[in-house]
C-alpha cells in the first residue's frame, strides 16, 4: 500500500498451487514482519525449496453437517466451528483475492475454492465463506460489519458476518483474536453486539475509529448482484455518545429485520455512504458517492423536501409508480412530512435530517 500508516499485507494473485515467485515474496514479508524469527521462518523457506513434491498436496478439504431440526444458535455454533478449522493466515499473504465488488455468484465460486484448497485464511476470506454457508438457512439474516482501528500509528482493517435469527443478534468470522471473532446468538440487539466489539478493542489497546454496517445480503440473489456493504458508518465521535450510539443502531436493526425500509439520523457523525455532501435541493446525478453504490442505490425522481433526500436500492419493489407521485407532490407543497410504503401516517423530519429508502 501507498500509505504507510495503513497496516498492509500481500495477495496471491498468481492462484493455485502458488508459483515460486509468490513464496517468495511471502517469506521475505514474513521476516521484514518477524525479525525475532527471521531464523525459523527461514528454515521453513528451505524446506519448502528443499521438497521435491509438492508440500502442500493431500490435504483433505473439511466437511460441514447441519442438522435440519437444529436450533439458530446450534447451527451458527456449528458453522463457526467449522471455520476455525481452516486456522486463520498469519503468514502476511491472502491466498485468496476477493473483489468486494464481484456478484454474490463469482463470490460462491470462491468460495468454493476456499473449501477445496482448505488453506489458512483471513478475516475477509472469512466472511465470504460465513456467506456462503449460510445461504441456505433463511431464518438468517445476515449484514455485513467492518471495523476500522488504530494503533501506533497504523489504521487495522477487519470485517464479519453479523447474523439476526429468533430476536437474538450474532457473528460470524476469524481473526488473530478470539474476542474480535465469533459471537453466540445471544445477543438482545445490534447495540449490544457493536459495543461487544468495542470492548475488545479497547482491551486489545485499539482506537475504534467507524464501524460500517452493511444492508441485509439476500438468500435469493439476483443475477450479478453485488453484496451491499454500505449501509450506514457510524464515526469515532458518535462512540462518545453511547445513548445515541444506541438510538441509531435500534433504528438501523429495524432494517435489518426487514420491519421498515426508511431510517432517520439525526447525528451528523452517522454517515451515508450512498449521498453526497451537498444537501441543497434540485436533481443532481451527483448524489450517489461512488460507481460502486449505483449497484444498491438509487435516486428516486428527484425528491428533495426542505434540504432532505429520499433514496431508494436499486429494484426494489417497496416504492411504486404511485408513491413515487405522492412524493412528488409533497416536494411541490414544500411541506416537512414524509410518506413511507411501511405507514401511511405522515412523519415530521427536522430539516437536518436524512431520509434513505432501502
Amino acid at each position: 500500500m501507498n500509505n504507510r500508516n495503513v497496516h498492509s499485507h500481500l495477495i496471491n494473485k498468481s492462484g493455485l498451487p502458488i508459483d515460486s515467485d509468490t513464496m517468495q515474496l511471502m517469506f521475505l514479508h514474513c521476516i521484514a514482519s518477524n525479525k525475532a524469527n527471521e531464523s525459523t521462518i527461514s528454515g521453513l523457506q528451505e524446506l519448502y525449496y528443499g521438497c521435491s513434491e509438492n508440500p502442500l498436496a493431500g490435504v483433505k478439504a473439511v466437511k460441514l453437517e447441519l442438522d435440519a431440526k437444529a436450533t439458530a444458535k446450534v447451527k451458527l455454533e456449528k458453522i463457526q466451528v467449522y471455520i476455525n478449522k481452516f486456522t486463520y493466515n498469519y503468514t502476511g499473504m491472502q491466498f485468496f483475492p476477493i473483489d468486494r465488488s464481484a456478484s454474490l455468484d463469482k463470490l460462491r465460486e470462491t468460495a468454493k475454492l476456499i473449501i477445496e484448497a482448505s488453506l489458512p485464511i483471513k478475516c475477509l476470506e472469512a466472511t465470504v465463506l460465513a456467506i456462503f454457508l449460510t445461504q441456505d438457512q433463511k431464518e438468517f439474516k445476515r449484514f455485513t460489519i467492518s471495523f476500522s482501528s488504530e494503533f501506533d500509528g497504523q489504521t487495522f482493517r477487519h470485517v464479519v458476518l453479523g447474523v439476526y435469527a429468533n430476536g437474538k443478534y450474532g457473528a460470524l468470522g476469524l481473526s488473530r483474536r478470539s474476542d474480535l471473532m465469533y459471537k453466540p446468538l445471544e445477543f438482545p440487539t445490534l447495540a449490544t453486539l457493536i459495543h461487544s466489539y468495542a470492548v475488545a478493542y479497547a482491551g486489545h489497546y485499539h482506537r475504534l475509529v467507524k464501524v460500517k454496517l452493511g444492508l441485509p445480503i439476500p438468500h435469493q440473489p439476483h443475477l450479478f448482484e453485488t453484496l451491499p456493504w454500505k449501509g450506514i458508518v457510524v464515526t469515532r465521535n458518535l462512540f462518545r455518545r453511547p445513548a445515541e450510539v444506541k438510538r441509531v443502531l435500534d433504528q438501523y436493526s429495524r432494517v435489518i429485520r426487514g420491519q421498515i425500509e426508511t431510517v432517520y439520523l439525526r447525528h451528523p457523525n452517522v454517515r451515508l455512504p450512498a449521498l453526497s455532501s451537498s444537501t441543497s435541493g434540485g436533481s443532481s446525478g451527483d448524489s450517489l458517492a461512488t460507481r460502486r453504490t449505483l449497484n444498491h442505490f438509487r435516486k428516486s425522481s428527484s425528491v428533495t423536501t426542505t434540504g432532505k433526500r429520499c433514496m431508494k436500492r436499486a429494484g426494489s419493489d417497496s416504492v411504486n409508480r404511485k408513491q413515487s407521485k405522492i412524493l412528488t407532490r409533497l416536494q411541490c407543497n414544500n411541506t416537512d412530512h414524509i410518506l413511507t410504503p411501511i405507514c401511511e401516517a405522515s412523519k415530521p423530519v427536522a430539516n437536518s435530517e436524512y431520509q434513505i429508502r432501502i
